[in-house]
């Protein structure tokens, strides 16, 4: 009798211990979540079928796919024939760059580091600054940058030409007659050609942007762990997942979800974390990016959209923007180190101290701009930051097949 007391109460103890009142999950009873913080981890996921490209009347063409693939890896796309998109945004990198900073034609440095490309079709402004608002029109600032491939249009015009004819024609039918374009016609060589001819260029050049956006919108990461633990696999994260899930979501400690909300985990917006800034000409970052944006002629208001109107209605007063700079997803991110616009920080574990110190410290640090005032000061012990490492790991989707990343 005195036995099936003990087993009894034994049973009543576990029942009481992994059941607590407003918790839920598997595993560590400590590490499960209250029903307002799986309220918030729900906001994160699953990610949703891709957002249409109106701009892009080819992004869902296979035969777009196909050719954007070919151009992507494509040295010959640049000056001196080393430089592809892929060169920049590594394939076994998470399609961003082991690089702080990238490197162009003739090992020319660039300014920034080259964010990851995976869930980019997510997006609605491209760059650090967002001085693109579409996934077509971003390829087309790296092949004119005198720091990255250095190509005219009129070169890509001739590339496509002589090495993707008969694949061209068959998606946008007879290209212009290459003789009445130069070799090269950058900037005041581009302006000098008859407004005709001129146009004939540049859309080619905004249809070579277009095939690229077709290839890149089919790299997705998804199904990762969170995203089986919110479609109700309970052993799908570790307790140290998630207690670092409660760190990410609870305002009073991380607060990542203040900036990295939503399915694809970012609020596609800009801020000011000031991070300290190189040395040489400080970055305005949006502040100056809008400004290029809004002159663009491939912009989504431009003659060359394929729905034009309307698309730079609601963009925020440009006082307000200096020093901002967009914020990534975290969808992937362990697979991509280094951090930040500038790739200042080497792990994960070096961004997690420097939001835990609130960011740069304007008296002792440059950068440009005000640093926001969600940017606070917050402690975490070592357990906690292991935590909160392991959460950002369990935010990895599925590898993607070998047809989509390797190089033709």
């Amino acid at each position: 009798m005195r036995m099936r007391t003990l087993i009894l109460w034994a049973a009543f103890a576990s029942a009481l211990l992994g059941t607590s009142c407003g918790r839920r999950g598997e595993g560590d009873a400590r590490s499960a979540l209250t029903d307002d913080e799986l309220v918030l981890l729900r906001r994160l996921g699953p990610l949703p079928s891709l957002p249409p490209s109106p701009t892009n009347a080819f992004a869902e063409r296979p035969e777009a796919q196909r050719l954007g693939k070919r151009l992507f890896f494509d040295t010959g796309l640049s000056s001196d024939g080393t430089i592809s998109c892929a060169s920049c945004h590594d394939a076994a990198h998470g399609f961003a760059d082991p690089r702080a900073l990238s490197l162009g034609v003739r090992g020319q440095q660039g300014v920034r580091h080259a964010s990851t490309l995976l869930n980019a079709a997510y997006n609605r402004f491209f760059f650090w600054d967002g001085r693109a608002d579409s996934l077509w029109s971003q390829p087309l600032k790296a092949f004119e940058n005198e720091l990255e491939a250095d190509f005219s249009r009129c070169e890509v015009l001739h590339r496509i030409a002589s090495n993707y004819r008969e694949d061209w024609e068959l998606l946008f039918g007879p290209l212009p007659k290459q003789e009445q374009f130069p070799a090269r016609c950058m900037g005041a060589e581009h302006e000098a050609m008859p407004e005709a001819v001129r146009a004939e260029v540049d859309r080619v050049f905004a249809n070579v942007g277009k095939v690229i956006e077709a290839y890149v919108r089919l790299l997705v990461s998804k199904n990762s762990r969170l995203d089986r633990y919110l479609a109700g696999e309970a052993g799908a994260l570790s307790p140290s997942e998630l207690r670092g899930a409660r760190l990410f979501v609870r305002e009073e400690r991380g607060n990542c979800i203040a900036c990295h909300d939503g399915p694809n985990l970012t609020d596609d917006s800009f801020h000011v974390l000031g991070i300290p800034q190189r040395d040489g000409e400080l970055d305005t970052g949006r502040y100056d990016g809008i400004v290029k944006l809004l002159k663009d002629p491939f912009n989504g208001d431009g003659r060359f959209s394929d729905s034009p109107g309307g698309r730079m209605n609601g963009l925020v007063p440009r006082t307000v923007m200096k020093g901002q700079f967009k914020t990534p997803t975290l969808r992937g991110v362990s697979q991509r180190a280094p951090y930040g616009h500038l790739g200042s920080f080497a792990t994960l574990e070096e961004f997690i101290r420097f939001h835990e110190r609130g960011g740069g410290d304007p008296a002792t640090e440059r950068f440009v701009g005000v640093k926001e005032l969600l940017v606070k000061p917050v402690t975490f012990t070592d357990g906690e930051r292991a935590d909160l490492i392991a959460f950002l790991r369990a935010l990895d989707g599925e590898a993607l097949s070998a047809e989509l990343t390797a190089r033709p």
